[in-house]
């Protein structure tokens, strides 16, 4: 697996932006980007850069690090939750 998968980047692109009440057009214009190459990060078709990523948080005010910090936290948490339901399925001994 990917780190981009495991941290879900390109949901957290979704999330961000939904929040911020943008849209898909909007923000691909607004990092200079095609909407469909924006739209390919967000269906985690592709990766974006770390420009891109730093671009979109300068478009949305927001810090590098927070939107790494929901990423991490999201992984985290799914990362838990998947081990709660493992340990439901396995069989005792």
């Amino acid at each position: 697996m990917k780190i981009v998968q495991y941290l879900q980047i390109g949901r957290c692109l979704k999330v961000h932006r939904i929040q911020a009440g943008i849209s898909q057009r909007k923000m691909a214009d607004r990092l200079g980007i095609p909407v469909a190459t924006y739209s390919n990060y967000e269906n985690e078709y592709s990766s974006p850069s770390i420009e891109i990523i730093h671009d979109f948080c300068e478009t949305l005010e927001m810090e590098v690090s927070d939107f790494f910090r929901y990423a991490v936290e999201k992984a985290a948490k799914e990362g838990d939750d998947l081990k709660k339901n493992n340990r439901d399925v396995t069989p005792q001994r």
